[in-house]
């Protein structure tokens, strides 16, 4: 179910025990999304050993905004009170769902996404959202990072196996360089698909989330006449990879399709 009001989409969703699971999209000013950008790229170019006395917390840019965003989403949640709930029989409206709910589990949640350029520098490794940040309503965010966990234990379970196999004139501890090349097979293996699975969630987002006639005739295009075959075509690109640690005993195929290779993921 879907509310359009002043580019605002409500999405009620019922599950067991009669609990209704909501989320609430907003598009924020052009005036805070222009600030959100400029604090970013400031961040990229600040000193890290800068001798300027750093304000408090109260005091901060980044919890102004933070403060303007919150005042903003609890605004929004205010706007929409009085949208029916069509599960209720007794006329219910969102206002009374929203006061049923922990204010301490309503999580707000900005959609910036992207994949990064860069995910190590010497002794420093990045994984997940550090690296390749997807929206959470994606159902990729989790999936990928521990596909990056895996992966990385996997490099460096080998590194050591080698280490302990060698002989004990030839053993040697890893070097830093072998350690820089399993972080770059670690990139170059993992960030196509990480890649794949963000513009995935971006597209999700826009079906869901997006804002104008264009979102919406691809969102009711999407839930009314997409076949599922084409759906499971699409996200098998990222989501058959079944990765195996390789210190644990292997698993049997049970599946309807066979999975991907890995780390070719």
């Amino acid at each position: 179910m879907t509310a359009h009001t002043l580019c605002k989409q409500l999405w009620l969703m019922p599950l067991t025990n009669y609990r209704i699971a909501w989320t609430l999209f907003c598009h924020l000013p052009e005036d805070i999304v222009q600030e959100y950008k400029t604090m970013h790229e400031q961040s990229w170019h600040s000193s890290l050993h800068s001798t300027q006395e750093k304000p408090t917390t109260e005091q901060s840019p980044w919890h102004c905004l933070s403060k303007k965003i919150y005042d903003r989403a609890h605004a929004t949640l205010d706007n929409v009170r009085s949208v029916p709930i069509p599960y209720s029989n007794a006329g219910g409206v969102f206002g009374h769902l929203l006061d049923k709910t922990n204010p301490n589990q309503i999580s707000k949640v900005t959609t910036d996404q992207g994949v990064y350029g860069r995910w190590y520098y010497h002794r420093t490794v990045l994984m997940g959202d550090a690296c390749h940040k997807s929206l959470p309503y994606g159902g990729q965010g989790a999936n990928q990072a521990i596909l990056d966990a895996i992966f990385l234990a996997s490099q460096l379970y080998t590194m050591a196996s080698s280490t302990r196999e060698a002989t004990t004139a030839e053993a040697t501890l890893p070097t830093r360089s072998d350690f820089l090349a399993a972080f770059e097979l670690y990139y170059r293996e993992r960030s196509s698909t990480a890649s794949v699975a963000t513009r995935g969630s971006n597209w999700f987002d826009h079906i869901i989330g997006g804002h104008g006639f264009g979102s919406r005739v691809l969102g009711y295009w999407f839930f009314q006449f997409l076949p599922r075959k084409l759906f499971f075509l699409v996200t098998d690109r990222f989501f058959r990879v079944r990765p195996l640690l390789p210190f644990l005993p292997s698993v049997s195929d049970t599946g309807c399709i066979s999975p991907a290779s890995f780390p070719l993921c």
